[in-house]
């Protein structure tokens, strides 16, 4: 390992003078596969920033990531720029959209989201979806989530094909949130395939069919969230909280209701947690060494949860706007500057890994980039490990047995999330 340098130690002091990503890998390995073109450039080059092909930068380094998620200046990407910017691709697919088109339902989906706030909206908004997730609350919901993963697995012992991510990782998030929304367990079993479909929200280059599919399941996954919470009086911590801040918190696009607050700003709870959770579970089949370490002692399904989310960093890039002049080591960045965050690069950076490549349940806390930094420090962080922690328990207890049924189905590819397509395993409850 090598000794953490200065972010921009090897920068150049205009960014103009950059080198840029295609100096070391091509558009079309970028996009198949980051992991292992982030490894490529990592090993070709010293620097930790470089140009894309545009107008931004393409971070690769864990301290420059470090340093910039904590910056102020560094802000999340507004609608309008995230809209603009699908424009520009539509257009240069040839696949451009009439200019009087009503918003889309995913335009929609994001008009309240936090990701896309930044202050003085930010704050109000992330404390909104924030509070009902820090680790006091999380932890509350520690027994809910215990039981929802075994009560899944052990149903599932005994069915000729199991896959981990269809049949288990998926609806158990789903199922769970469900219960802390007060929404019907019929909707909870319908949101695993939209879940699905909504992964072409995250191709690089997506086609024609990749759209339509999003735009089909974007508008029925709000409809299925916010018509069930909506016409629900189930009183939950979750939906109290939000009953009682959400008419007060000022700066909010539209008036918009709970549940298509919730369908926007949770999303990551029924989709990303899941893809997590399916992630966690194949890091320690494919470690039978570290899945007899956790079977020992399942109080490791933390650090099973926090190395897996290193190696498979579920958000692998995301997009973050300079709001002003940000200097970084002696590189100025201007204003208005795209900046993509590849969380993936990061950690598994050989400046700050030992061996990054390697499953290490020892490895420790406190290094890895997964869920950003500072203001925009990933809300759910805590609920995601409550819900992986679970599923890794279910998954090690002793009564139960899980063996895998030949390979998993690999990551989907040409994507910015680390998606699982399919692990494949039998599940048997041991004779008593």
């Amino acid at each position: 390992m090598h000794r953490p340098s200065d972010p921009a130690e090897h920068a150049a002091a205009r960014v103009d003078r950059l080198p840029a990503l295609s100096d070391f890998v091509t558009a079309a390995e970028w996009e198949k596969d980051v992991i292992s073109a982030s490894a490529a450039v990592h090993a070709a080059t010293p620097h930790r920033i470089l140009r894309d092909d545009s107008d931004g930068l393409v971070v690769l380094g864990h301290e420059a990531l470090r340093h910039l998620s904590q910056d102020p200046a560094v802000g999340n990407t507004p609608l309008e720029f995230l809209e603009a910017r699908a424009a520009e691709r539509a257009r240069r697919r040839g696949a451009a959209e009439p200019q009087d088109e009503q918003p889309t339902p995913f335009a929609r989906f994001l008009h309240n989201q936090v990701f896309t706030h930044n202050p003085p909206v930010h704050t109000a908004s992330r404390r909104l979806v924030g509070q009902p997730l820090l680790p006091r609350p999380a932890g509350s919901m520690r027994d809910a989530a215990g039981r929802a993963a075994a009560e899944l697995l052990v149903s599932l012992a005994g069915a000729e094909d199991v896959d981990l991510v269809r049949d288990f990782a998926s609806p158990f998030v789903c199922y769970f949130w469900a219960e802390q929304l007060g929404m019907p367990v019929e909707v909870a079993d319908q949101l695993p395939e939209v879940m699905d479909a909504m992964n072409a929200m995250f191709l690089f280059d997506p086609g024609a069919e990749d759209v339509a599919r999003l735009r089909a399941a974007t508008a029925r996954y709000v409809d299925l969230v916010s018509e069930s919470i909506d016409a629900s009086d189930v009183a939950t911590p979750v939906l109290d909280h939000l009953r009682a801040h959400l008419s007060t918190t000022e700066g909010l696009r539209d008036p918009v209701t709970v549940g298509r607050f919730v369908a926007s700003n949770y999303f990551d709870g029924f989709h990303t947690a899941g893809v997590a959770v399916a992630s966690t579970l194949r890091q320690l089949l494919d470690s039978p060494t570290s899945l007899r370490l956790v079977r020992d002692d399942p109080g490791l399904a933390g650090a099973a949860f926090q190395e897996s989310t290193r190696l498979a960093t579920p958000v692998m890039v995301s997009t973050r706007l300079t709001l002003a002049e940000v200097e970084l080591g002696g590189l100025r960045i201007p204003p208005q500057t795209p900046l993509a965050m590849v969380w993936a690069a990061g950690n598994r950076d050989p400046d700050v890994f030992a061996d990054p490549h390697v499953f290490d349940l020892h490895r420790g806390a406190g290094l890895a980039s997964t869920f950003g930094g500072g203001a925009h420090l990933c809300p759910g962080r805590n609920i995601a490990r409550v819900l992986a922690e679970a599923a890794v328990t279910a998954f090690v207890d002793p009564s139960l047995e899980v063996v895998p049924r030949g390979r998993s189905g690999g990551w989907i590819p040409g994507s910015a999330m680390r998606v699982l397509t399919t692990l494949p395993v039998s599940v048997r409850v041991r004779d008593a």
